[in-house]
């Protein structure tokens, strides 16, 4: 059918071909254009139940449920400043699936905006030169060595390792935690105040005060002016100097140890029970009993007890560097032994052996002794000992004369007599002339002459012990007649035969006998006629 225009009010079957340049709708409305070459060009929307398939498709919008795959590469290309937008409808995801990589190539010097939150499920991002968001969240771990600001300066630079370095300050909203070391110069509070400084070394300053709810480790030392409690009580104070100084009272669990003084009126129990009262002055008042294990020094000048309560020292050493005054009456000593100034004017020492390693100086006169006995300064140069025995257990040495003003007895216990040692001159020797008692049956006293006597007198004693000084003189002999006995008698005679008489000695040789029984003489040898 040829003719400008053709009005079909039915359905048209074409077997063929149908040329035409456009379609109308009834009224006349244009439909459909056919430019020369073939391309279709409809003048509102096209609704298409089927599948439409060709080659290029130009449309103002286009609207499908699916558009399946053909024989070549899909592209939608749209005018120069024109965009394409992918719509899904309310609330409905939008998938993009292929069956191999996703690739979004914008042009050189723009960016891929996703504006909104992206998720990776289950997937790895690599290969990005750079990602710029408002917000990244990763599930397990985002892999990067540089994150940067919106506007490409750094911001965190990740070392192998992990080693996390920041360019700027960092804010942290919620806290940070870390398993290794954060290392910065100072910790800002969020308003950009400087909370911290940590110098090189690791010294840290706080600018202003410092709360700590869960306590403090230090292996070098905390500098601070003030120790706070949580709710701003202070509760130390520390001066120039080091000296601390607690507001109130202070609890130690487990003891205080200090290279200076602890400056306090009162130290306490655990429960609060008074234990010790420091007076202003230093005078410290115990509210119980005193125990010191170890040594007690004294600097001062009293330890006094307030009340009749007893002053118990015990341990290894209490020294006293000044003056020991007691108030009471004795000093009593673990073992029993006691000093006693229970008399007034009296010093009494009660023990079975006192003894001094070191000088004792007294002051006064005498020192006299629990039974009576006494040693006295008295007389100016003379020390006087009063007792009935005075013992010396070892070697008594004295340099000047020794005046007995009674008797001098000398015993040497079971070893030998009694004996008196008279030396030689110590320019002749060492030799001395030893008295020495016998054993006897009774005491023997022996009573000296009144003077030195004459020349060539002896002692004689009068059978009772006296003795007297007397001449030697000659005695007449007794000879008993013997003419039986059968024995050897020695020959007597003169000494040096001196027939003239006088006072003669008697001498006798062993080889000159007679036997008054047998009258023979017997002799080695004789002479004469």
């Amino acid at each position: 059918i040829t003719a400008p225009t053709t009005s079909v009010s039915g359905d048209l079957s074409v077997g063929t071909s149908l040329q035409t340049g456009t379609i109308d709708y009834t009224d006349g409305d244009l439909a459909i254009t056919i430019s020369d070459g073939g391309a279709v060009t409809t003048s509102g929307d096209l609704t298409v139940g089927g599948t439409i398939s060709g080659g290029n498709i130009t449309a103002s919008s286009l609207m499908a449920n699916d558009i399946e795959t053909g024989d070549d590469n899909v592209t939608i290309t749209t005018s120069s400043g024109k965009y394409v937008a992918v719509t899904s409808g309310a609330l409905a995801p939008l998938t993009l699936t292929s069956g191999a990589a996703l690739n979004l190539n914008p042009a050189t010097g723009s960016a891929i905006v996703l504006d909104g939150t992206v998720n990776v499920d289950a997937g790895v991002v690599t290969g990005a030169t750079s990602i710029t968001s408002v917000t990244q969240v990763a599930s397990t771990s985002l892999q990067t060595p540089l994150i940067e600001y919106t506007d490409g300066d750094d911001a965190m630079t990740i070392a192998d390792g992990g080693a996390v370095t920041f360019s700027q300050e960092a804010q942290f909203s919620g806290g940070v935690q870390t398993a290794g070391s954060i290392e910065t110069a100072t910790i800002d509070y969020t308003d950009g105040d400087v909370a911290m400084t940590i110098a090189d070394g690791g010294a840290v300053t706080f600018s202003q005060e410092a709360q700590f709810s869960g306590g403090v480790q230090t292996a070098g030392s905390i500098e601070t002016a003030t120790i706070d409690y949580t709710n701003g009580d202070v509760a130390m104070t520390i001066a120039d100097g080091g000296a601390v100084t607690f507001a109130q009272e202070a609890q130690f669990s487990g003891g205080v140890q200090t290279a200076g003084s602890i400056e306090t009126a009162t130290i306490d129990y655990t429960d609060g029970d008074l234990a010790i009262t420091i007076a202003d002055g230093g005078d410290i008042t115990t509210s119980g009993n005193a125990t010191i294990t170890g040594d007690l020094t004294v600097t001062g000048n009293d330890i006094k007890s307030s009340s009749a309560t007893a002053i118990t020292l015990s341990g290894a050493n209490v020294t006293v560097a000044e003056d020991l005054t007691v108030t009471g009456d004795d000093i009593a000593f673990g073992n029993g032994e006691t000093i006693s100034n229970s008399t007034d004017g009296t010093v009494l020492i009660t023990s079975p052996v006192t003894s001094l390693s070191g000088d004792l100086t007294i002051t006064g006169n005498d020192v006299t002794f629990g039974n009576g006995e006494a040693i006295s300064n008295s007389t100016d140069g003379t020390v006087t000992i009063t007792s009935p025995t005075t013992s010396i257990s070892a070697d008594l040495a004295i340099a000047g004369l020794a005046t007995a003003n009674a008797n001098i007895a000398v015993k040497n216990g079971a070893t030998s007599a009694g004996k008196i040692n008279f030396y030689e001159d110590s320019n002749d020797g060492t030799e001395k002339l030893i008295m020495l008692a016998n054993s006897m049956s009774s005491d023997v006293t022996l009573t000296l002459p009144a003077n030195d006597g004459d020349a060539n007198q002896v002692l004689k004693t009068d059978g009772s012990g006296v003795m007297s000084w007397v001449d030697v003189s000659a005695s007449n002999v007794t000879i008993t007649d013997n003419e039986n006995t059968s024995e050897t008698n020695a020959l007597v005679f003169t000494a040096g035969g001196d027939v003239d008489g006088g006072s003669l000695g008697l001498e006798s040789d062993g080889d000159a006998t007679y036997n008054p029984s047998t009258g023979v003489i017997s002799s080695t040898g004789y002479s004469g006629s």
